[in-house]
């Protein structure tokens, strides 16, 4: 019953799987980051390196630039913001549980779990609704059909 705006915690969830995520990017950060050291002093020395030493670093560099940018956005997606993601990657704050946000403005209706208890990542915990329009399916006979119109009151 408790009344909630859109982007609101309603719970945490601890998680290994997003632990592994937030190491994997730690890994990858500095991975990319040595990448584009390594890039930067072949670079320096422009006439010591062979041209195919220099692609394949630059190659390298990208990869792992593109690598550490691609598990950032899972991060994103499975639900830590920016501000957590830029903690996690310079001061080594690895976020112990996943925020779950309220997707829409309404009232808890439905939260059946208790603390500490496993749930799978396809099961739902709340269940959120609007009260403000409610929204009604109703099935009319055909022969009532002549006097219904939708968004009738």
């Amino acid at each position: 019953g408790q009344r909630v705006k859109a982007g609101d915690v309603l719970a945490e969830v601890c998680s290994l799987d997003l632990l592994t995520l937030q190491l994997d990017l730690l890994r990858d950060h500095l991975a990319a980051d040595l990448a584009g050291q390594q890039l930067a002093r072949l670079k320096g020395a422009k006439e010591a390196v062979p041209r195919r030493r220099l692609v394949e670093a630059e190659a390298a560099a990208t990869a792992a630039a593109n690598k550490r940018d691609s598990l950032r956005r899972r991060l994103e997606l499975v639900g830590l913001a920016a501000d957590q993601l830029d903690a996690l990657v310079a001061k080594r704050e690895v976020v112990p549980a996943l925020p779950v946000r309220a997707a829409v403005a309404g009232t808890v209706v439905s939260f059946d779990r208790v603390i500490g208890q496993a749930v799978r990542a396809d099961e739902a915990l709340f269940e959120v609704h609007d009260l403000a329009k409610p929204w009604v399916e109703a099935f009319v006979s055909e022969r009532e059909l002549v006097r219904i119109r939708v968004g009738q009151a």
